[in-house]
């Protein structure tokens, strides 16, 4: 039986059948842990490397796709302003390759929590790529009065999101929310750095700080009341989301997430002292 679904696995994979794979693998997990205790008899060994083989080529088609689509979509590819990095269009994204990059986050799920990880991490690197180039402090972008266009940014970067992508991603997976986290703390690092830059050189103006300061509040509340419970959750001290995908785990508890409700937000976004 093993033997038998581990070779329409590896047919599945071959053919980017990513649903039908999911489905399939949630059965060869289920029988490689039946199978745990024969572990050392020649056959079960082969058969243990060629599900890992085919997990791993899985993993790389599914990337692969996944690269294919984002690398087309980054900001900053059809605008002249910073503020217009999130409009763009990309080859690949047609109706059924976003069905297809659907049917892979099936897979990714049926894969662990380590390649969905891994996706969401890869993902945000890609759709943050415009933003960390051209909003470092020393980019066109990258002053202190030009605070508020970052989070114009963020929300027409959410927006495309939204159009193109919400039914990619599972709802799970709280992908924008995951992606407002990365945000913050990208921002914070910069806002840091141009503060501290601006004590060593010319005198601070005030008029400037009180704007860029109640810019970031007025997006700190924004965020909050967006995505507070899940940021709470979501935004951990290493950097991953060990929460994403387990929908039990963004549910209930809700008087003791009141108080952590969008801390991790607030001190991803409050870069100005």
């Amino acid at each position: 039986m093993l033997s038998s679904a581990v070779q329409q696995l590896g047919a599945m994979s071959e053919s980017k059948r990513y649903r039908e794979a999911a489905h399939l693998l949630g059965a060869v997990n289920q029988l490689e842990g039946h199978f745990a205790a024969y572990a050392g008899i020649p056959k079960v060994d082969e058969l243990t490397e060629a599900v890992a083989r085919i997990k791993g080529d899985l993993r790389r088609h599914i990337f692969d796709d996944v690269n294919r689509l984002s690398t087309g979509d980054q900001a900053g590819k059809g605008g002249d302003e910073a503020g217009k990095g999130a409009d763009h269009g990309g080859p690949g994204a047609g109706p059924g390759s976003i069905d297809q990059l659907a049917d892979a986050c099936a897979a990714v799920d049926a894969l662990g929590a380590g390649v969905r990880r891994e996706m969401l991490a890869w993902f945000c690197n890609l759709q943050f790529a415009f933003y960390r180039h051209t909003f470092q402090p020393y980019g066109e972008a990258g002053a202190l009065e030009k605070t508020e266009l970052r989070y114009t940014w963020l929300r027409r970067t959410l927006k495309v999101y939204q159009e193109r992508y919400a039914n990619v991603f599972p709802a799970a997976w709280c992908v924008p929310c995951v992606m407002a986290v990365e945000f913050c703390k990208i921002t914070r690092v910069h806002l840091e750095e141009i503060l501290q830059e601006t004590k060593k050189g010319e005198q601070l103006q005030v008029a400037v700080l009180t704007q860029a300061l109640t810019k970031t509040m007025d997006f700190e509340s924004e965020m909050h009341d967006a995505f507070g419970p899940q940021a709470a959750r979501i935004a951990t001290a290493d950097g991953h989301w060990q929460a994403l995908g387990e929908s039990d785990a963004l549910e209930g508890e809700e008087e003791e997430e009141e108080a952590a409700r969008g801390d991790a937000l607030a001190a991803g976004a409050a870069g100005a002292p």
